[in-house]
């Protein structure tokens, strides 16, 4: 596995305990479960660099629009310094980085 590699799948994996914990928050006090909730390197390179289908497979446990679940989600996390909520286009929201040089600095030093 070269470098590049190596740093996308320690960021997914980073990623992904974050994520589980943003979705924990999110909906404290329920049963549900978050263990699958995973962040993965997109496929489609138009869509960003890794997505998190976690509101997916959620909705209908959760009786929600997959939207709902995420935006639920997305309202309720605190984000580090390198991090921030974004519009990205038909009412959907996301998490960026502010920028490249800070994300890196804040997940990598």
């Amino acid at each position: 596995m070269d470098k590049t590699s190596e740093k996308s799948v320690l960021l997914a994996d980073m990623l992904s305990q974050w994520a589980r914990n943003a979705f924990k928050r999110a909906f404290e006090g329920t049963a549900y479960d978050f263990s699958n909730i995973r962040v993965v390197e997109t496929a489609n390179p138009a869509f960003g660099d890794f997505q998190c289908n976690g509101a997916m497979s959620l909705a209908k446990e959760m009786k929600k629009s997959p939207r709902d679940v995420a935006q639920t989600v997305i309202n309720g996390i605190n984000l580090p310094d390198c991090l921030e909520k974004r519009e990205l286009g038909s009412g959907l929201n996301g998490v960026l980085p502010k920028s490249q040089h800070a994300f890196d600095k804040h997940l990598f030093c």
